[in-house]
């Protein structure tokens, strides 16, 4: 349907997304999010002007011209339209009024309303898609649109014009976000009806999703929006007379669904234009004929407003003839033209398992970190989230390490990265040699490596940790360029049974007992085994900063001895979703959806290479922020986290706390606004180095550890 161009990448993180995205409880809750990553414009400023003015029955040419006086790019293009030969005009024009009353109100209308909101969508970076075809379609099905909506409903032609227009818009989108195998889909001779099908079995969202999305956050008025999400669906016709709304759907699904390039293979759907237009729109031979002499005189004319984004040398009527094809050879039930779908769908299918196949020996070389030859951290993380799936559910017992080389920016700003980098190596290889086939080591992130053990005991898992320390005072520095011995930190726990299901929560267990051993003089194992709350003596149990050890976690405040669990927590949220009403939704930019899920929130506490983490709820979602049920106040102004996980998927959201207000005991509502979000971690992996890499983090942490954020609960 549409053409690409350029070599097609496999990315690790995409192929993350992708999985995210196929699981239907995350599909509602993730969508605007996933939508917005993919450069999804919000309502420019002109483009929201120009539609304020479209939707006033009295603005007339001088609104409209004051309004394209504040956008450089659509003035000149209005006058140079203006000037060009087909308006024939005898003496230059020069202004923007004159310019207005030449082309027409209603030509402007659409035209300034079309190219701020396409232009916006012209940003596919390096992303494989041929752009200029796509919209070389989109301009002609526009076209059409008004052509066929002068007979049918012309109070309407410019409605029907951006219609059509945009519809297809959602292509653009996806094809940034769901990658190499939708770009796969794009590059097929499929035609509209059959690409549309495709995509509902093969992908987790589709263009209609997406122009849905999109539209709302345009702000569409519903009379354009509706017909937009409905271009695939066909009415029923019936004698009852049509309102402009359907109407203007039955434009969209026309004008849609024929084909504007040659040798396309078209579906049954299809063969049904034929009568539905002459149902629809009274066509016949004769008026179609005229149709198509109208829109290419409409697409010369309005061409000249988009001619940067189209292809040189267009032959309208080389493109209108393959509909002319398709709408001639339906009327005549030619069999030869009906390509069974289902052959289709099978030659689609063959391509995809060969991308997946490809896509699979670049995920298993993606998974080895490049430096130290182990797994990196997406793929360690990956293993512990099978290791623990099998510790809750077949009752494997499970160890867990984080490990930290000692003194490393010292020994970095000693010899060189180059140096540090040799230590890494050879760190790498010896805890493959001490770990061998009894579990996995990957780099978590910097110098800092984990392991996963399954099936050892308590005392092996100590063990283990207490031979990598040994085998770290071992290490021959002489020929890696440095002098004197290189320690580590290692922070090791074993559970029978682990009381969390999360491998954040894991790894974040051994780190805080890594950090035990750093205060504890370096270069030493603390190790810690995990107890059932069944077995524990709640005097005596072991707690480690950030983690519970219950089944179900619990958080106490210590001035009030209550606690708040996380059933109850998730119940509470619910109850304020169904009793509490949104008072500004209606000027909300961002529509807010009340979704109640589990999440982790990580914020800094203590030192800047200093995490926390606790159990959360969610209680609403946009794609500007969150709210959120957390068993703790939180400070106005401090940079967090939140990780939305289901099971081998997450998506890390990072922002800043814009209010926090005090629910029951220790539970408080909370509100982040998102300045980052990604399907890697932005703060959670390396909160040191965040503090580097991201200023808008180190600003708010500074902010908060000198005292300038003030802790501001509302009761």
């Amino acid at each position: 349907m549409v053409v690409s161009g350029g070599r097609v990448a496999a990315d690790a993180h995409q192929d993350h997304l992708n999985a995210l995205l196929h699981e239907p409880s995350f599909r509602t809750l993730l969508g605007p999010i996933v939508f917005a990553k993919a450069k999804m414009p919000t309502n420019p400023a002109v483009a929201s002007a120009i539609l304020k003015l479209s939707a006033d029955e009295v603005s007339n040419a001088t609104d409209f011209s004051k309004l394209i006086r504040t956008d450089p790019a659509l003035a000149i293009r209005l006058l140079k339209t203006a000037n060009s030969a087909q308006f024939a005009q005898r003496t230059p024009i020069t202004t923007i009024e004159r310019a207005v009353t030449v082309l027409g109100l209603s030509r402007v209308k659409a035209t300034a309303l079309g190219f701020q909101l396409i232009a916006h969508l012209d940003r596919m970076g390096g992303t494989p898609f041929d752009l200029k075809l796509f919209w070389q379609h989109a301009l002609l099905r526009g076209c059409l649109a008004r052509v066929i909506a002068t007979g049918t409903i012309p109070q309407r032609t410019d409605e029907a014009f951006l219609i059509a227009l945009l519809q297809d818009c959602g292509i653009v989108l996806l094809a940034q976000v769901l990658g190499s195998s939708y770009a796969t889909l794009c590059r097929s001779d499929l035609s509209p009806s059959a690409f549309y099908a495709t995509e509902r079995e093969s992908f987790p969202y589709t263009h209609v999703d997406a122009i849905a999305v999109m539209s709302g956050e345009w702000r569409l008025p519903e009379l354009i929006s509706e017909p937009m999400k409905q271009h695939h669906h066909p009415r029923t016709i019936s004698k009852k007379p049509a309102s402009e709304q359907e109407k203007l759907a039955d434009v969209a699904y026309f004008v849609g669904n024929l084909c504007f390039a040659g040798n396309l293979q078209i579906t049954r759907d299809e063969q049904t234009l034929n009568d539905f237009g002459a149902t629809a729109f009274a066509l016949d031979p004769i008026r179609w004929s005229e149709i198509q002499k109208h829109t290419e005189a409409e697409y010369r004319n309005m061409s000249q407003m988009f001619e940067d984004l189209l292809p040189d040398g267009i032959d309208v009527a080389e493109l209108l003839g393959e509909a002319n094809r398709q709408l001639a050879e339906a009327a005549d039930n030619s069999a030869a033209r009906v390509v069974d779908i289902e052959a289709q769908r099978t030659t689609l299918v063959h391509e995809q398992k060969q991308l997946q196949a490809a896509i699979g020996d670049y995920r298993e070389r993606a998974a080895i970190d490049p430096l130290t030859n182990v797994l990196n951290r997406g793929a360690i993380m990956d293993a512990a989230r099978t290791a623990i799936k099998r510790n809750l559910d077949e009752s494997v017992p499970l160890g867990a390490l984080f490990l930290d080389i000692d003194n490393i920016k010292h020994l970095n700003d000693t010899y060189g990265q180059d140096v540090g980098d040799k230590v890494l190596k050879s760190a790498a290889a010896m805890l493959g040699q001490s770990i061998q086939d009894r579990g996995l080591v990957g780099r978590y992130g910097g110098e800092e490596f984990v392991v996963v053990l399954p099936e050892l005991s308590a005392d092996s898992t100590c063990k283990v940790g207490e031979d990598i320390v040994q085998g770290f005072r071992r290490l021959d520095t002489s020929g890696l360029g440095c002098s004197g011995p290189v320690t580590c930190s290692v922070g090791a726990l074993w559970a029978d049974r682990l009381s969390f299901n999360s491998a954040e929560e894991l790894f974040a267990a051994a780190d805080q007992l890594m950090y035990k051993a750093k205060r504890g003089g370096k270069d030493r194992c603390c190790f810690e085994k995990l107890i059932p709350s069944s077995q524990a003596a709640p005097a005596t149990s072991p707690a480690l900063h950030g983690v519970t050890l219950n089944p179900i976690p619990v958080y106490r405040d210590d001035a009030k001895n209550q606690a708040v669990g996380i059933e109850e927590i998730l119940a509470i949220a619910g109850q304020l979703n169904a009793l509490e009403g949104d008072p500004f939704a209606g000027i909300r930019k961002q529509e807010r959806n009340k979704v109640v899920a589990l999440c982790t929130l990580h914020y800094f506490t203590g030192s800047g290479s200093e995490l926390a983490m606790k159990t959360c709820a969610t209680r609403n979602l946009s794609t500007g922020g969150v709210g959120l049920l957390v068993p703790r106040p939180m400070i106005r102004g401090e940079p967090v986290e939140v990780v939305l996980d289901r099971g081998a998927s997450q998506l890390f959201l990072a922002g800043l706390v814009t209010f926090c207000r005090h629910i029951d005991r220790t539970l408080h509502e909370v509100g982040i606004q998102f300045v980052s979000h990604s399907v890697s971690p932005i703060i959670s992996n390396d909160a040191a180095g965040a503090l580097h890499k991201h200023e808008w983090v180190n600003r708010a942490y500074t902010a908060k550890v000198t005292g300038k954020l003030q802790q501001t609960v509302a009761t």
